[in-house]
């Protein structure tokens, strides 16, 4: 199946996707370690046509091609692949270009050609065959693609002997020294953890080992479910041995594509996280301070100290891509465990997600077998699990946690609720479908957006846990209500907001997403408030086209949206400040759903309290002025608020 190398590939094609290129239509050049019999190199040069292998080595020979021909070249690495046994010295000579050759890695001398020697960067004529794989390293290339064994690049800060790869000290070179742009580590820890932050903090782009050769462990995984599901029935005598490999054989692309699905989300993860973190790093430090209680060693993980991490987030760096994949790991493994043994898997909420995890072929043909799958809970756990981080990040329930006395596996729940009201999956699946149309900046910041909403939605939940109840029966019936709200609260729009929402849609489109993306995206502001308007027409026995226009009308004239357009402005710097910023963000929300109860009952309501909201406007005029350090003085702008009649 090629599975480890395609899952890698997933990940190259995002990296150069994020650069604005097409590396399926430009061809790019390419170096690496492994040679074509190996199965995650052999099968990774074979996955583009375009690109260019100028230079490669395994544990024998070393590979130079200064200018080959991209398809004369594949041709020749495809015939080496489905040769059994080849070596680079199998490669035929009569095909490489000018100035290159095929040289023994062990070698003390080989004369290189002018323009081999042009292409490596090294002006002695005579050189040796470690002096060639150093030169190969740091080549200039578009891609690095590892998949050969050993270690071959350390942070400058490490020494050989920390590496622990002695065989390969003679050439490994430093992070600080790779000018790949891109590095797919289809082979296990090819730079180390150090390495690869060094190489990351001066622009590179790369994951983990354990991120591009995921798939193979992946595809493991679904076999032996898959071998699991038939098991009853070869043991009842309904299927045969030969019938269930056959059948196995059939689900392979199944399989395949859903292995290549996992890569896919969870390199998208990694960028959007990135992006997360450049804009407010504090809270992956939260995440890493509840690791750290839970399992987690900085030691072994060659996670700096806070300082360190501080820095690179003060000076808008972010965290290092590789950094984050150990944090989302850990996350992961953590809720794993807790969603397991939790009531989670056993509700029919979540049922669908076991039924998904198998190829349709199965799931349609053993509906039986999938429902009573000897590790259902185990596979729903896993899949849940994914899920909520790959879409909402390593951060929201840590944070969540932290605000509201429910239980972290009900705030998973809720979550998935949530996506159901909103209608997650078509969204998703509407903006992944854009790769290569749409600039990939674009669609991850569509995605943070929509997440945005579900974390509106959440802290909302958590701060009227007793009087909002929702249960998953209740979703289909109250998806209905839900969208009801959200179309009025976009009709009760007045003149000036609605020119800004189709403002907002007509940006969208412009940006290539189709209509309901866009539409979706400009109503994201207004969706915030979809359950307390709902609570608003249930408490107050009001209409939606009553109580729609009471939430903007109070955000406008008793200056609701004033206030929280400031506190957006605030720059909490520490762990207190945070937890003072979150109640001001809850207060306000309370405020605004207090306001409307009392206006949809009684509409001279902002008329009597005229005079105090007009205090309280030059207040927060007053307030503006003090930049990004105001907490305290919105904090007693509430308490104006609070005195209103």
């Amino acid at each position: 199946m090629g599975i480890t190398s395609r899952g890698g590939w997933t990940n190259v094609e995002r990296h150069f996707r994020e650069m604005g290129i097409d590396i399926r239509k430009t061809p790019i050049r390419v170096a690496g370690v492994g040679d074509m019999a190996g199965d995650v190199f052999g099968n990774g040069m074979l996955l583009n046509e375009q690109m260019k292998v100028i230079a490669a080595f395994n544990h024998k020979h070393v590979f130079i091609d200064p200018t080959p021909d991209a398809a004369t070249s594949y041709a020749e690495r495809k015939r080496m692949f489905t040769t059994p046994g080849t070596q680079w010295s199998d490669y035929n000579a009569k095909l490489i270009s000018k100035g290159g050759g095929i040289y023994e890695r062990a070698a003390k001398e080989i004369k290189l050609s002018p323009e081999a020697g042009a292409l490596l960067g090294l002006s002695a004529k005579v050189v040796t065959g470690p002096d060639i794989v150093r030169a190969i390293l740091a080549l200039d290339v578009d891609l690095m693609w590892f998949g050969g064994i050993g270690t071959y690049v350390k942070a400058s800060t490490e020494t050989h002997g920390e590496v622990g790869d002695k065989v390969n000290d003679n050439v490994r070179i430093n992070a600080i020294d790779l000018k790949a742009k891109v590095i797919g580590e289809g082979a296990n820890l090819a730079i180390t953890q150090r390495g690869r932050t060094e190489y990351g903090l001066h622009g590179g782009r790369h994951n983990t080992d354990a991120i591009d050769n995921s798939a193979g462990v992946d595809c493991s995984d679904h076999e032996v479910n898959l071998k699991i599901l038939l098991s009853p029935l070869m043991t009842s005598g309904a299927l045969t041995r030969e019938a269930r490999d056959t059948f196995l054989r059939l689900l392979e692309p199944d399989v395949g594509a859903a292995c290549v699905l996992d890569n896919y989300l969870q390199s998208a993860l990694l960028s959007m996280e990135a992006m997360r973190s450049k804009k407010a790093g504090e809270v992956f430090l939260d995440v890493l301070s509840y690791l750290d209680k839970h399992g987690l060693s900085r030691t072994a993980e060659h996670i700096p100290a806070d300082e360190e991490l501080r820095g690179w987030i003060s000076t808008g760096k972010g965290l290092p891509r590789n950094l984050i994949a150990v944090l989302v790991a850990h996350t992961k493994n953590d809720l794993y465990e807790r969603v397991l043994t939790s009531r989670i898997p056993t509700l029919p909420l979540f049922a669908p997600f076991l039924s998904a995890y198998f190829p349709a072929k199965a799931a349609e043909r053993y509906p039986n077998e999938v429902t009573h799958h000897l590790l259902r809970k185990e596979i729903i756990a896993t899949v849940v699990t994914n899920a909520i981080i790959n879409q909402a990040g390593c951060t929201l329930l840590v944070q969540l946690c932290k605000e509201t006395s429910a239980p972290l596996d009900e705030l998973v729940v809720r979550y998935f609720m949530i996506d159901e009201l909103l209608g997650g999956r078509a969204f998703r699946a509407a903006v992944h479908g854009l790769d290569y149309k749409i600039n990939a900046a674009d669609q991850y910041a569509a995605l943070l957006a929509f997440e945005e909403v579900h974390r509106n939605l959440l802290r909302w939940w958590s701060w009227n846990e007793t009087t909002w109840k929702l249960t998953a029966e209740d979703v289909a019936r109250t998806k209905t209500q839900f969208d009801a709200a959200a179309d009025a609260l976009a009709a009760a729009l007045d003149l000036t907001a609605k020119a800004a929402y189709d403002a907002r849609v007509a940006e969208q489109v412009a940006k290539g997403f189709g209509l309901d993306v866009a539409n979706a995206l400009a109503r994201a502001p207004l969706l915030r408030e979809a359950f307390a308007v709902l609570t608003t027409v249930r408490d107050t026995k009001t209409k939606l086209e009553v109580a729609a226009p009471a939430f903007h009308r109070v955000g406008r004239d008793a200056h609701i949206d004033a206030f929280e357009e400031v506190l957006t402005t605030q720059i909490p710097t520490n762990a207190w400040e945070r937890r003072f910023f979150a109640s001001l963000e809850r207060e306000a929300s309370a405020v605004r759903q207090r306001v409307v109860g009392k206006l949809t009952v009684a509409p001279d309501y902002l008329d009597k309290n005229r005079e105090q909201l007009g205090r309280i406007g030059d207040g927060l005029q007053m307030v503006r002025q003090l930049g990004a350090h105001a907490l305290v003085p919105l904090f007693l702008i509430l308490e104006d608020y609070r005195a209103l009649s």
